[in-house]
């Protein structure tokens, strides 16, 4: 194998494994999502325990991922789509890593829930996280296979994700309402609630990001 050749080989070795790693850390952050709403109506102090150390695990995969982009700029001074990618790789990291900490918290805030969310709005919940984690792995096709059809799509389940959010919130004042609970509780609620609907937000902002290493500009409203 001529130099040249070897050169460009384990430079793509380096950037699959840069898509290898982010993948990795994708199915971390989405069991992370499972864990949190499993945790909405089980041991709050169990899960949590759980979630911490799978939160652990996505920091250091952050780190990790990081470390070896930076690491690509300076030694292979990337141009132009490999440039764009290597850069927005960290901010997919970054996005992911966020997602896993609004997992962790959401566990977190289930330990001062001692009434349950009712039966209807914990419905809601799994059919809203079930849209964010389809969303997810919509966007992450896209990370080698940039089909803008599902960007779109990722875009669309965003705002159904926003609309379960709203129903789901005047559904638990509501609640709060006709049956008045600890306002620490209701807090408590109120924000698992909101860490959900962020999470479907950080999955928007990577498919902004897909569409950039693609086509090297904003992404359009589709």
């Amino acid at each position: 194998m001529k130099h040249n050749e070897h050169i460009v080989k384990s430079f793509e070795n380096e950037l699959n494994g840069i898509v290898v790693s982010l993948k990795a850390m994708k199915d971390m952050v989405i069991d992370l999502i499972r864990t949190a709403e499993d945790s909405l109506n089980k041991d709050g102090a169990d899960y949590y325990e759980k979630a911490i150390l799978k939160d652990k695990k996505v920091n250091e995969l952050e780190k990790d991922i990081e470390s070896r982009a930076i690491n690509i700029l300076v030694r292979r001074q990337p141009m132009a789509g490999d440039l764009r990618f290597i850069v927005s790789a960290i901010k997919i990291a970054s996005l992911l890593e966020r997602i896993g900490d609004r997992g962790k918290k959401t566990a977190k805030k289930t330990q001062r829930i001692t009434e349950p969310f009712s039966s209807e709005i914990y419905d809601d919940i799994k059919k809203m996280n079930a849209i964010i984690i389809a969303m997810i792995n919509e966007v992450f096709v896209n990370i080698e296979k940039y089909d803008f059809k599902d960007l779109k799509k990722a875009y669309e389940d965003d705002n159904k994700v926003d609309e379960f959010y709203s129903e789901t919130m005047h559904k638990a004042i509501k609640c709060q309402q006709n049956s008045p609970r600890e306002l620490e509780e209701f807090i408590a609620k109120i924000k698992v609630l909101k860490n959900f609907e962020r999470i479907g937000d950080y999955a928007t902002k990577i498919a902004k990001i897909v569409y950039y290493i693609a086509e090297g500009s904003n992404s359009p409203d589709f």
